[in-house]
Protein backbone atom coordinates (compact mmCIF):
# COMPACT_ATOMS: atom_id res chain seq x y z
CA UNK A 1 0.00 0.00 0.00
CA UNK A 2 2.75 2.54 0.82
CA UNK A 3 4.42 1.87 -2.73
CA UNK A 4 1.11 2.75 -4.30
CA UNK A 5 0.53 5.61 -2.22
CA UNK A 6 4.04 7.25 -3.03
CA UNK A 7 3.61 6.27 -6.82
CA UNK A 8 3.43 9.63 -8.79
CA UNK A 9 1.70 7.09 -11.63
CA UNK A 10 -2.51 7.04 -10.87
CA UNK A 11 -3.46 4.06 -9.30
CA UNK A 12 -6.23 1.78 -7.82
CA UNK A 13 -7.07 -1.26 -7.07
CA UNK A 14 -10.88 -2.81 -7.52
CA UNK A 15 -13.04 -5.49 -7.48
CA UNK A 16 -14.82 -7.76 -9.68
CA UNK A 17 -17.93 -5.82 -9.69
CA UNK A 18 -15.99 -2.57 -10.63
CA UNK A 19 -16.12 -1.03 -7.55
CA UNK A 20 -12.78 0.70 -6.13
CA UNK A 21 -10.99 -0.51 -2.56
CA UNK A 22 -8.27 1.53 -2.89
CA UNK A 23 -7.01 4.50 -4.65
CA UNK A 24 -3.73 6.73 -4.46
CA UNK A 25 -3.58 10.02 -4.30
CA UNK A 26 -2.04 10.45 -7.52
CA UNK A 27 -5.34 9.75 -8.80
CA UNK A 28 -7.19 11.83 -6.74
CA UNK A 29 -5.03 14.81 -8.11
CA UNK A 30 -5.48 14.30 -11.41
CA UNK A 31 -9.31 13.98 -10.66
CA UNK A 32 -8.83 17.43 -8.47
CA UNK A 33 -11.03 15.62 -5.99
CA UNK A 34 -10.78 14.02 -2.51
CA UNK A 35 -9.42 10.10 -2.07
CA UNK A 36 -12.40 8.87 -0.83
CA UNK A 37 -14.68 10.60 -3.69
CA UNK A 38 -13.08 7.88 -5.86
CA UNK A 39 -13.87 4.88 -3.38
CA UNK A 40 -16.58 2.25 -4.09
CA UNK A 41 -18.55 3.47 -7.74
CA UNK A 42 -17.55 7.51 -6.63
CA UNK A 43 -15.20 7.64 -9.53
CA UNK A 44 -18.69 7.13 -11.72
CA UNK A 45 -19.61 10.26 -11.47
CA UNK A 46 -16.32 11.72 -12.71
CA UNK A 47 -16.56 9.40 -15.93
CA UNK A 48 -19.62 10.87 -17.82
CA UNK A 49 -21.72 8.19 -19.26
CA UNK A 50 -22.64 9.83 -22.63
CA UNK A 51 -19.13 9.88 -23.45
CA UNK A 52 -18.41 6.80 -21.85
CA UNK A 53 -21.05 4.47 -23.33
CA UNK A 54 -19.00 1.53 -23.17
CA UNK A 55 -16.60 0.78 -20.25
CA UNK A 56 -18.64 -0.76 -18.04
CA UNK A 57 -19.56 -3.44 -20.35
CA UNK A 58 -16.31 -3.81 -21.15
CA UNK A 59 -14.70 -4.43 -18.11
CA UNK A 60 -17.34 -6.65 -16.91
CA UNK A 61 -16.79 -8.91 -20.02
CA UNK A 62 -12.74 -9.09 -19.21
CA UNK A 63 -13.58 -10.15 -15.67
CA UNK A 64 -15.75 -12.53 -16.62
CA UNK A 65 -12.74 -14.48 -19.39
CA UNK A 66 -9.83 -13.44 -16.72
CA UNK A 67 -8.24 -10.68 -19.04
CA UNK A 68 -6.45 -7.44 -18.98
CA UNK A 69 -9.00 -4.41 -19.24
CA UNK A 70 -7.67 -1.63 -21.62
CA UNK A 71 -9.64 1.53 -22.98
CA UNK A 72 -9.54 4.80 -23.28
CA UNK A 73 -11.79 6.83 -21.32
CA UNK A 74 -13.22 10.46 -21.05
CA UNK A 75 -12.95 11.74 -17.64
CA UNK A 76 -14.63 15.29 -16.39
CA UNK A 77 -12.94 17.30 -12.72
CA UNK A 78 -15.71 18.79 -10.82
CA UNK A 79 -14.70 22.22 -12.41
CA UNK A 80 -16.41 21.11 -15.71
CA UNK A 81 -12.82 20.58 -17.24
CA UNK A 82 -11.88 17.18 -18.97
CA UNK A 83 -9.45 14.92 -19.81
CA UNK A 84 -8.59 11.80 -21.91
CA UNK A 85 -6.67 9.12 -20.39
CA UNK A 86 -6.10 5.67 -21.05
CA UNK A 87 -7.02 3.06 -17.98
CA UNK A 88 -5.48 -0.47 -17.52
CA UNK A 89 -6.55 -3.38 -15.22
CA UNK A 90 -5.15 -6.38 -14.42
CA UNK A 91 -6.78 -9.45 -12.72
CA UNK A 92 -4.75 -10.43 -9.98
CA UNK A 93 -3.62 -13.52 -9.75
CA UNK A 94 -2.43 -12.24 -13.42
CA UNK A 95 -2.32 -16.19 -14.75
CA UNK A 96 -5.05 -17.86 -12.60
CA UNK A 97 -8.62 -16.94 -12.02
CA UNK A 98 -10.65 -16.62 -10.65
CA UNK A 99 -9.19 -12.72 -9.84
CA UNK A 100 -9.26 -11.94 -6.13
CA UNK A 101 -8.82 -8.18 -7.24
CA UNK A 102 -7.84 -5.83 -10.43
CA UNK A 103 -4.86 -3.63 -10.27
CA UNK A 104 -5.20 -0.47 -12.25
CA UNK A 105 -3.42 2.42 -13.61
CA UNK A 106 -4.95 5.93 -15.37
CA UNK A 107 -2.55 7.15 -17.88
CA UNK A 108 -2.99 10.94 -18.85
CA UNK A 109 -3.61 11.52 -22.51
CA UNK A 110 -4.68 14.72 -23.21
CA UNK A 111 -7.27 17.30 -22.56
CA UNK A 112 -10.48 16.61 -24.03
CA UNK A 113 -12.86 19.33 -25.38
CA UNK A 114 -16.26 18.17 -26.99
CA UNK A 115 -16.62 18.40 -30.44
Amino acid sequence: YGQMEQDPMPRFVCDNDGSNRLVNTAYARMIQCGRDELMAFGYMRFIPEALNTHDMRSFHDCAKHHRTFEEEAIFRRPDGSMFMARVRLVPHPEDTPPATHWNGTIRYLREYTTP
